[in-house]
């Protein structure tokens, strides 16, 4: 049946529950993300990618190697969750095995905390021969900082054993370090 429109228009009022479909709408139009309610959605995302050869060349203590890695998230809601992403490209010399973990800081970088337990990341030994021998690492968790204030990630690293340098992006290869709001 068709409306006729005379006036002042249609309201919302005037339109049945469920007769507006997807097709109906305008690729273009916008929508609010307050109506796209629901738990498991994507609210926001922020990165940072680090390109930059960096050695790590500490023992048995974990710490930040560089602060290209931090990120910084402001939850919408205290329910919410934050899904952790680190992607990087490590060069191992012989006998090396490196450890990483995320670090979560309230307070703008001054106090890091432990919200992972400590992961090693491949273990190569190698007999001869100079150089690095790549090796790609990801690393992904999930936390929940119950907090609509400003939160802070970062990667601290460890070498656990040997006594060689493990580099961070060696030969230019990029890192990065990906933070996703998801609605709780």
């Amino acid at each position: 049946m068709a409306i006729t429109i005379s006036g002042s228009g249609i309201t919302s009022a005037n339109i049945a529950d469920d007769t507006i479909v997807n097709s109906d709408i305008n690729s273009s139009a916008a929508i609010a993300s307050s109506k796209l309610s629901g738990t498991g959605k994507v609210l926001q995302v922020v990165h940072s990618t680090l390109r930059t050869a960096v050695d790590d060349t500490t023992t048995t203590t974990y710490a930040e190697i560089h602060t290209q890695y931090r990120v910084t998230i402001t939850p919408t809601s205290s329910s919410s969750t934050i899904w952790l992403q680190f992607q990087g490209q490590f060069g191992l010399q012989s006998d090396v095995q490196q450890g990483m973990r995320f670090m979560r800081s309230t307070d703008s970088g001054s106090n890091w905390t432990s919200i992972h337990p400590a992961t090693s990341q491949g273990e190569t030994h190698r007999n001869s021969g100079s150089g690095y021998l790549q090796q790609s690492a990801t690393l992904s968790f999930l936390d929940s900082p119950n907090t609509t204030s400003s939160v802070m990630y970062t990667m601290y690293f460890n070498r656990h054993a040997g006594s060689s340098t493990c580099r961070v992006n060696d030969n230019g290869m990029g890192s990065r370090l990906t933070a996703m709001e998801i609605a709780g």
